[in-house]
């Protein structure tokens, strides 16, 4: 069985290569908790993201570097991203 941050790094790496729609994305779970609420927050340049969960059950929270966002990035711009 993997490693919960290993699927999430494996879900990121996915977003990075254009390879998963927002709705398969908002169809994931959680590997920590099993509960189907993820987020995506991406940079207002669309170079950076972040993966968490919604609400107050916060197992994770990571955030990479991306090259070319996918076509639904705008969509889930977050203004309050440090640079």
């Amino acid at each position: 069985m993997k490693k919960p941050h290993i699927i999430i790094d494996e879900l990121a790496k996915r977003i990075c290569n254009g390879k998963i729609t927002l709705q398969e994305f908002e169809a994931f779970v959680c590997p920590w908790c099993g509960i189907n609420n993820l987020d995506i927050k991406f940079s207002s340049d669309g170079k950076a993201f972040s993966i968490t969960e919604k609400g107050k059950s916060h197992c994770f929270f990571k955030s990479y570097e991306i090259k070319t966002p996918p076509e639904w990035w705008k969509s889930r711009i977050t203004e309050l991203w440090l640079d």
